[in-house]
């Protein structure tokens, strides 16, 4: 027979253990929810670290996209401004001072040349436009070939040089090099050779 003080002197005992393992279980969870609730609020202040992060590149971004349009706009508008057409007194100064520089043999003679020829190909005086054209052409090639054969093929058939006008198209036509050409290039050989066929056919350009 069990004795029941026997028995109620055990669950005494017993009671204060059990407590105090409720007690550890209970500072464990505590613990564990007290990391995680550190960690969320690490993990929150990186997140807002990293958008504030983001919306400032974002804004110096825009900022030094604003500053190049500014910038590109002041080059535009200088550009407009250097772009304006030449007065006759100024190409007239301009055609001086390049035949002095001719006579003196100051600079590339040939480009000075073609810098003439094209001056008096802008004034419509076309056989004098010729004459320093072909002048560049003397001696060998110039640097801008395109520009003094372009210019030559103009001033050819407003003087009525008809064949000569088709042949230095011909020549243009012939600088392209058809391996890298780009596709405004393809164009303007295409209208080159449209206005050779126009020239053929005795039609007014």
């Amino acid at each position: 027979m069990i004795n029941k003080d026997s028995a109620n002197d055990q669950t005494k005992e017993g009671a204060p253990a059990m407590a105090l393992g409720d007690e550890t279980k209970a500072k464990k969870i505590n613990t564990r929810h007290s990391k995680k609730n550190i960690l969320m609020i690490a993990i929150t202040l990186l997140m807002v670290v990293l958008l504030f992060i983001g919306l400032f590149a974002v804004y110096r971004l825009r900022q030094s996209n604003s500053n190049q349009d500014t910038t590109n706009s002041s080059l535009d508008a200088t550009e407009e401004q250097t772009d304006e057409p030449l007065t006759p007194e100024q190409i007239n100064e301009k055609i001086t001072n390049l035949q002095r520089d001719i006579q003196n043999n100051v600079g590339d003679t040939r480009k000075n040349y073609e810098s003439i020829g094209l001056l008096y190909l802008e004034k419509d005086d076309y056989t004098l436009a010729i004459v320093n054209l072909e002048n560049a052409l003397q001696g060998g090639t110039v640097q801008d070939e395109k520009s003094v054969y372009s210019g030559l093929a103009i001033a050819y058939y407003s003087v009525g040089r008809k064949q000569d006008a088709i042949d230095a198209y011909n020549k243009l036509i012939s600088l392209y090099d058809p391996a890298s050409m780009t596709t405004f290039d393809k164009l303007t050989v295409d209208n080159y050779r449209a206005t050779i066929e126009r020239i053929q056919k005795g039609e007014e350009l």
